[in-house]
Formats: C-alpha cells, structure tokens, sequence
C-alpha cells in the first residue's frame, strides 16, 4: 500500500491481494468524503468511482486500517486511533494495557463496545467501495476483499 498524504487529503493505492483491479482510495480527512477510484484497465479510458460519506471517528479507525493493509490493525491500534487523531506509540501501550485489564476484570464487551459499533458503520460504507471489515479473534480487524456472498460481521465470533 502506498499512501500519499496532504494536509487534509489521503490517496491510498490498494495492493493488488486486498483489490485485484488496485484502486485509489482518496479521502478527505476534513470532510470525511471518501472515494474509491478504479480505471478500466490499460488503455481504458473508463474509471468506475463510489463514494462513502465517514464520520471523524469512521475517519481515524479507516486511517488505522488502511496504514496497516494489507496486514491486520490490533485492537490497541484501533481503540489509540479512536480516541485521538495522531496517536502515538505511548497511547497504543495505554489503550493495550487498558484493554488488558478489560479482559482480566471482565469487562471487555464493554470496553469494545464503541470500537465495534463503529466498525460495523464502517464496514457497511466500506462494502459499496469493494472491501469489507473482518474481526481476527482476540487479534484485531483486517481489510479484505468484499464478497457479497459473505456473511460475517465485526466482533462476530469473538468471545474474550
């Protein structure tokens, strides 16, 4: 993946093994505008765009997601790009060790509660631009490919 940053504007060209057409993502980190352009091919003038409107928290989890595509986001990530739009590496330990007690003290569907209810937003707007949102149990979430067949969802299937 290659991101090429503005101030308020991101283009992320996709690896091939996550879009096999490798689109451009542009998003616009101010408005939320977020657009998927895909060319029609070598010497193919046509060009398919979609177009998804994100909330800034929709914005941030995105940002995490595709910093780590085509490799998965841990929760901590997430959770740090939640909370704060530039998170650092002492934030991520913070929310690691704030997730970890979650778990200890029982209280990580709670604490995941947001996360998950973000995502599950996400993914739906991700879904008409050719990617969905799986959960990696007990791990973190991943891009991946849109296959309408496919019926799984954020948090499905994990029990922590």
């Amino acid at each position: 993946m290659t991101l090429f940053p503005s101030d308020t504007t991101m283009r992320v060209k996709l690896p091939e093994q996550l879009v096999p057409l490798g689109p451009t993502l542009v998003l616009n980190t101010r408005t939320g505008l977020l657009a998927c352009i895909v060319s029609g091919g070598e010497g193919d003038d046509n060009w398919q765009v979609e177009v998804a409107q994100l909330t800034g928290e929709e914005v941030r989890v995105l940002i995490a997601l595709l910093t780590r595509a085509p490799r998965h986001c841990p929760y901590e990530v997430a959770l740090a790009a939640l909370a704060y739009p530039t998170p650092s590496e002492g934030t991520v330990a913070r929310c690691r060790q704030r997730l970890q007690l979650a778990r200890n003290e029982g209280y990580w569907e709670e604490e995941m509660a947001l996360l998950r209810s973000i995502l599950s937003t996400l993914k739906g707007k991700m879904q008409v631009l050719g990617l969905t949102i799986v959960a990696v149990l007990e791990t973190g979430y991943l891009l991946q490919p849109y296959l309408p067949t496919s019926a799984s969802s954020p948090g499905e299937g994990e029990r922590q």
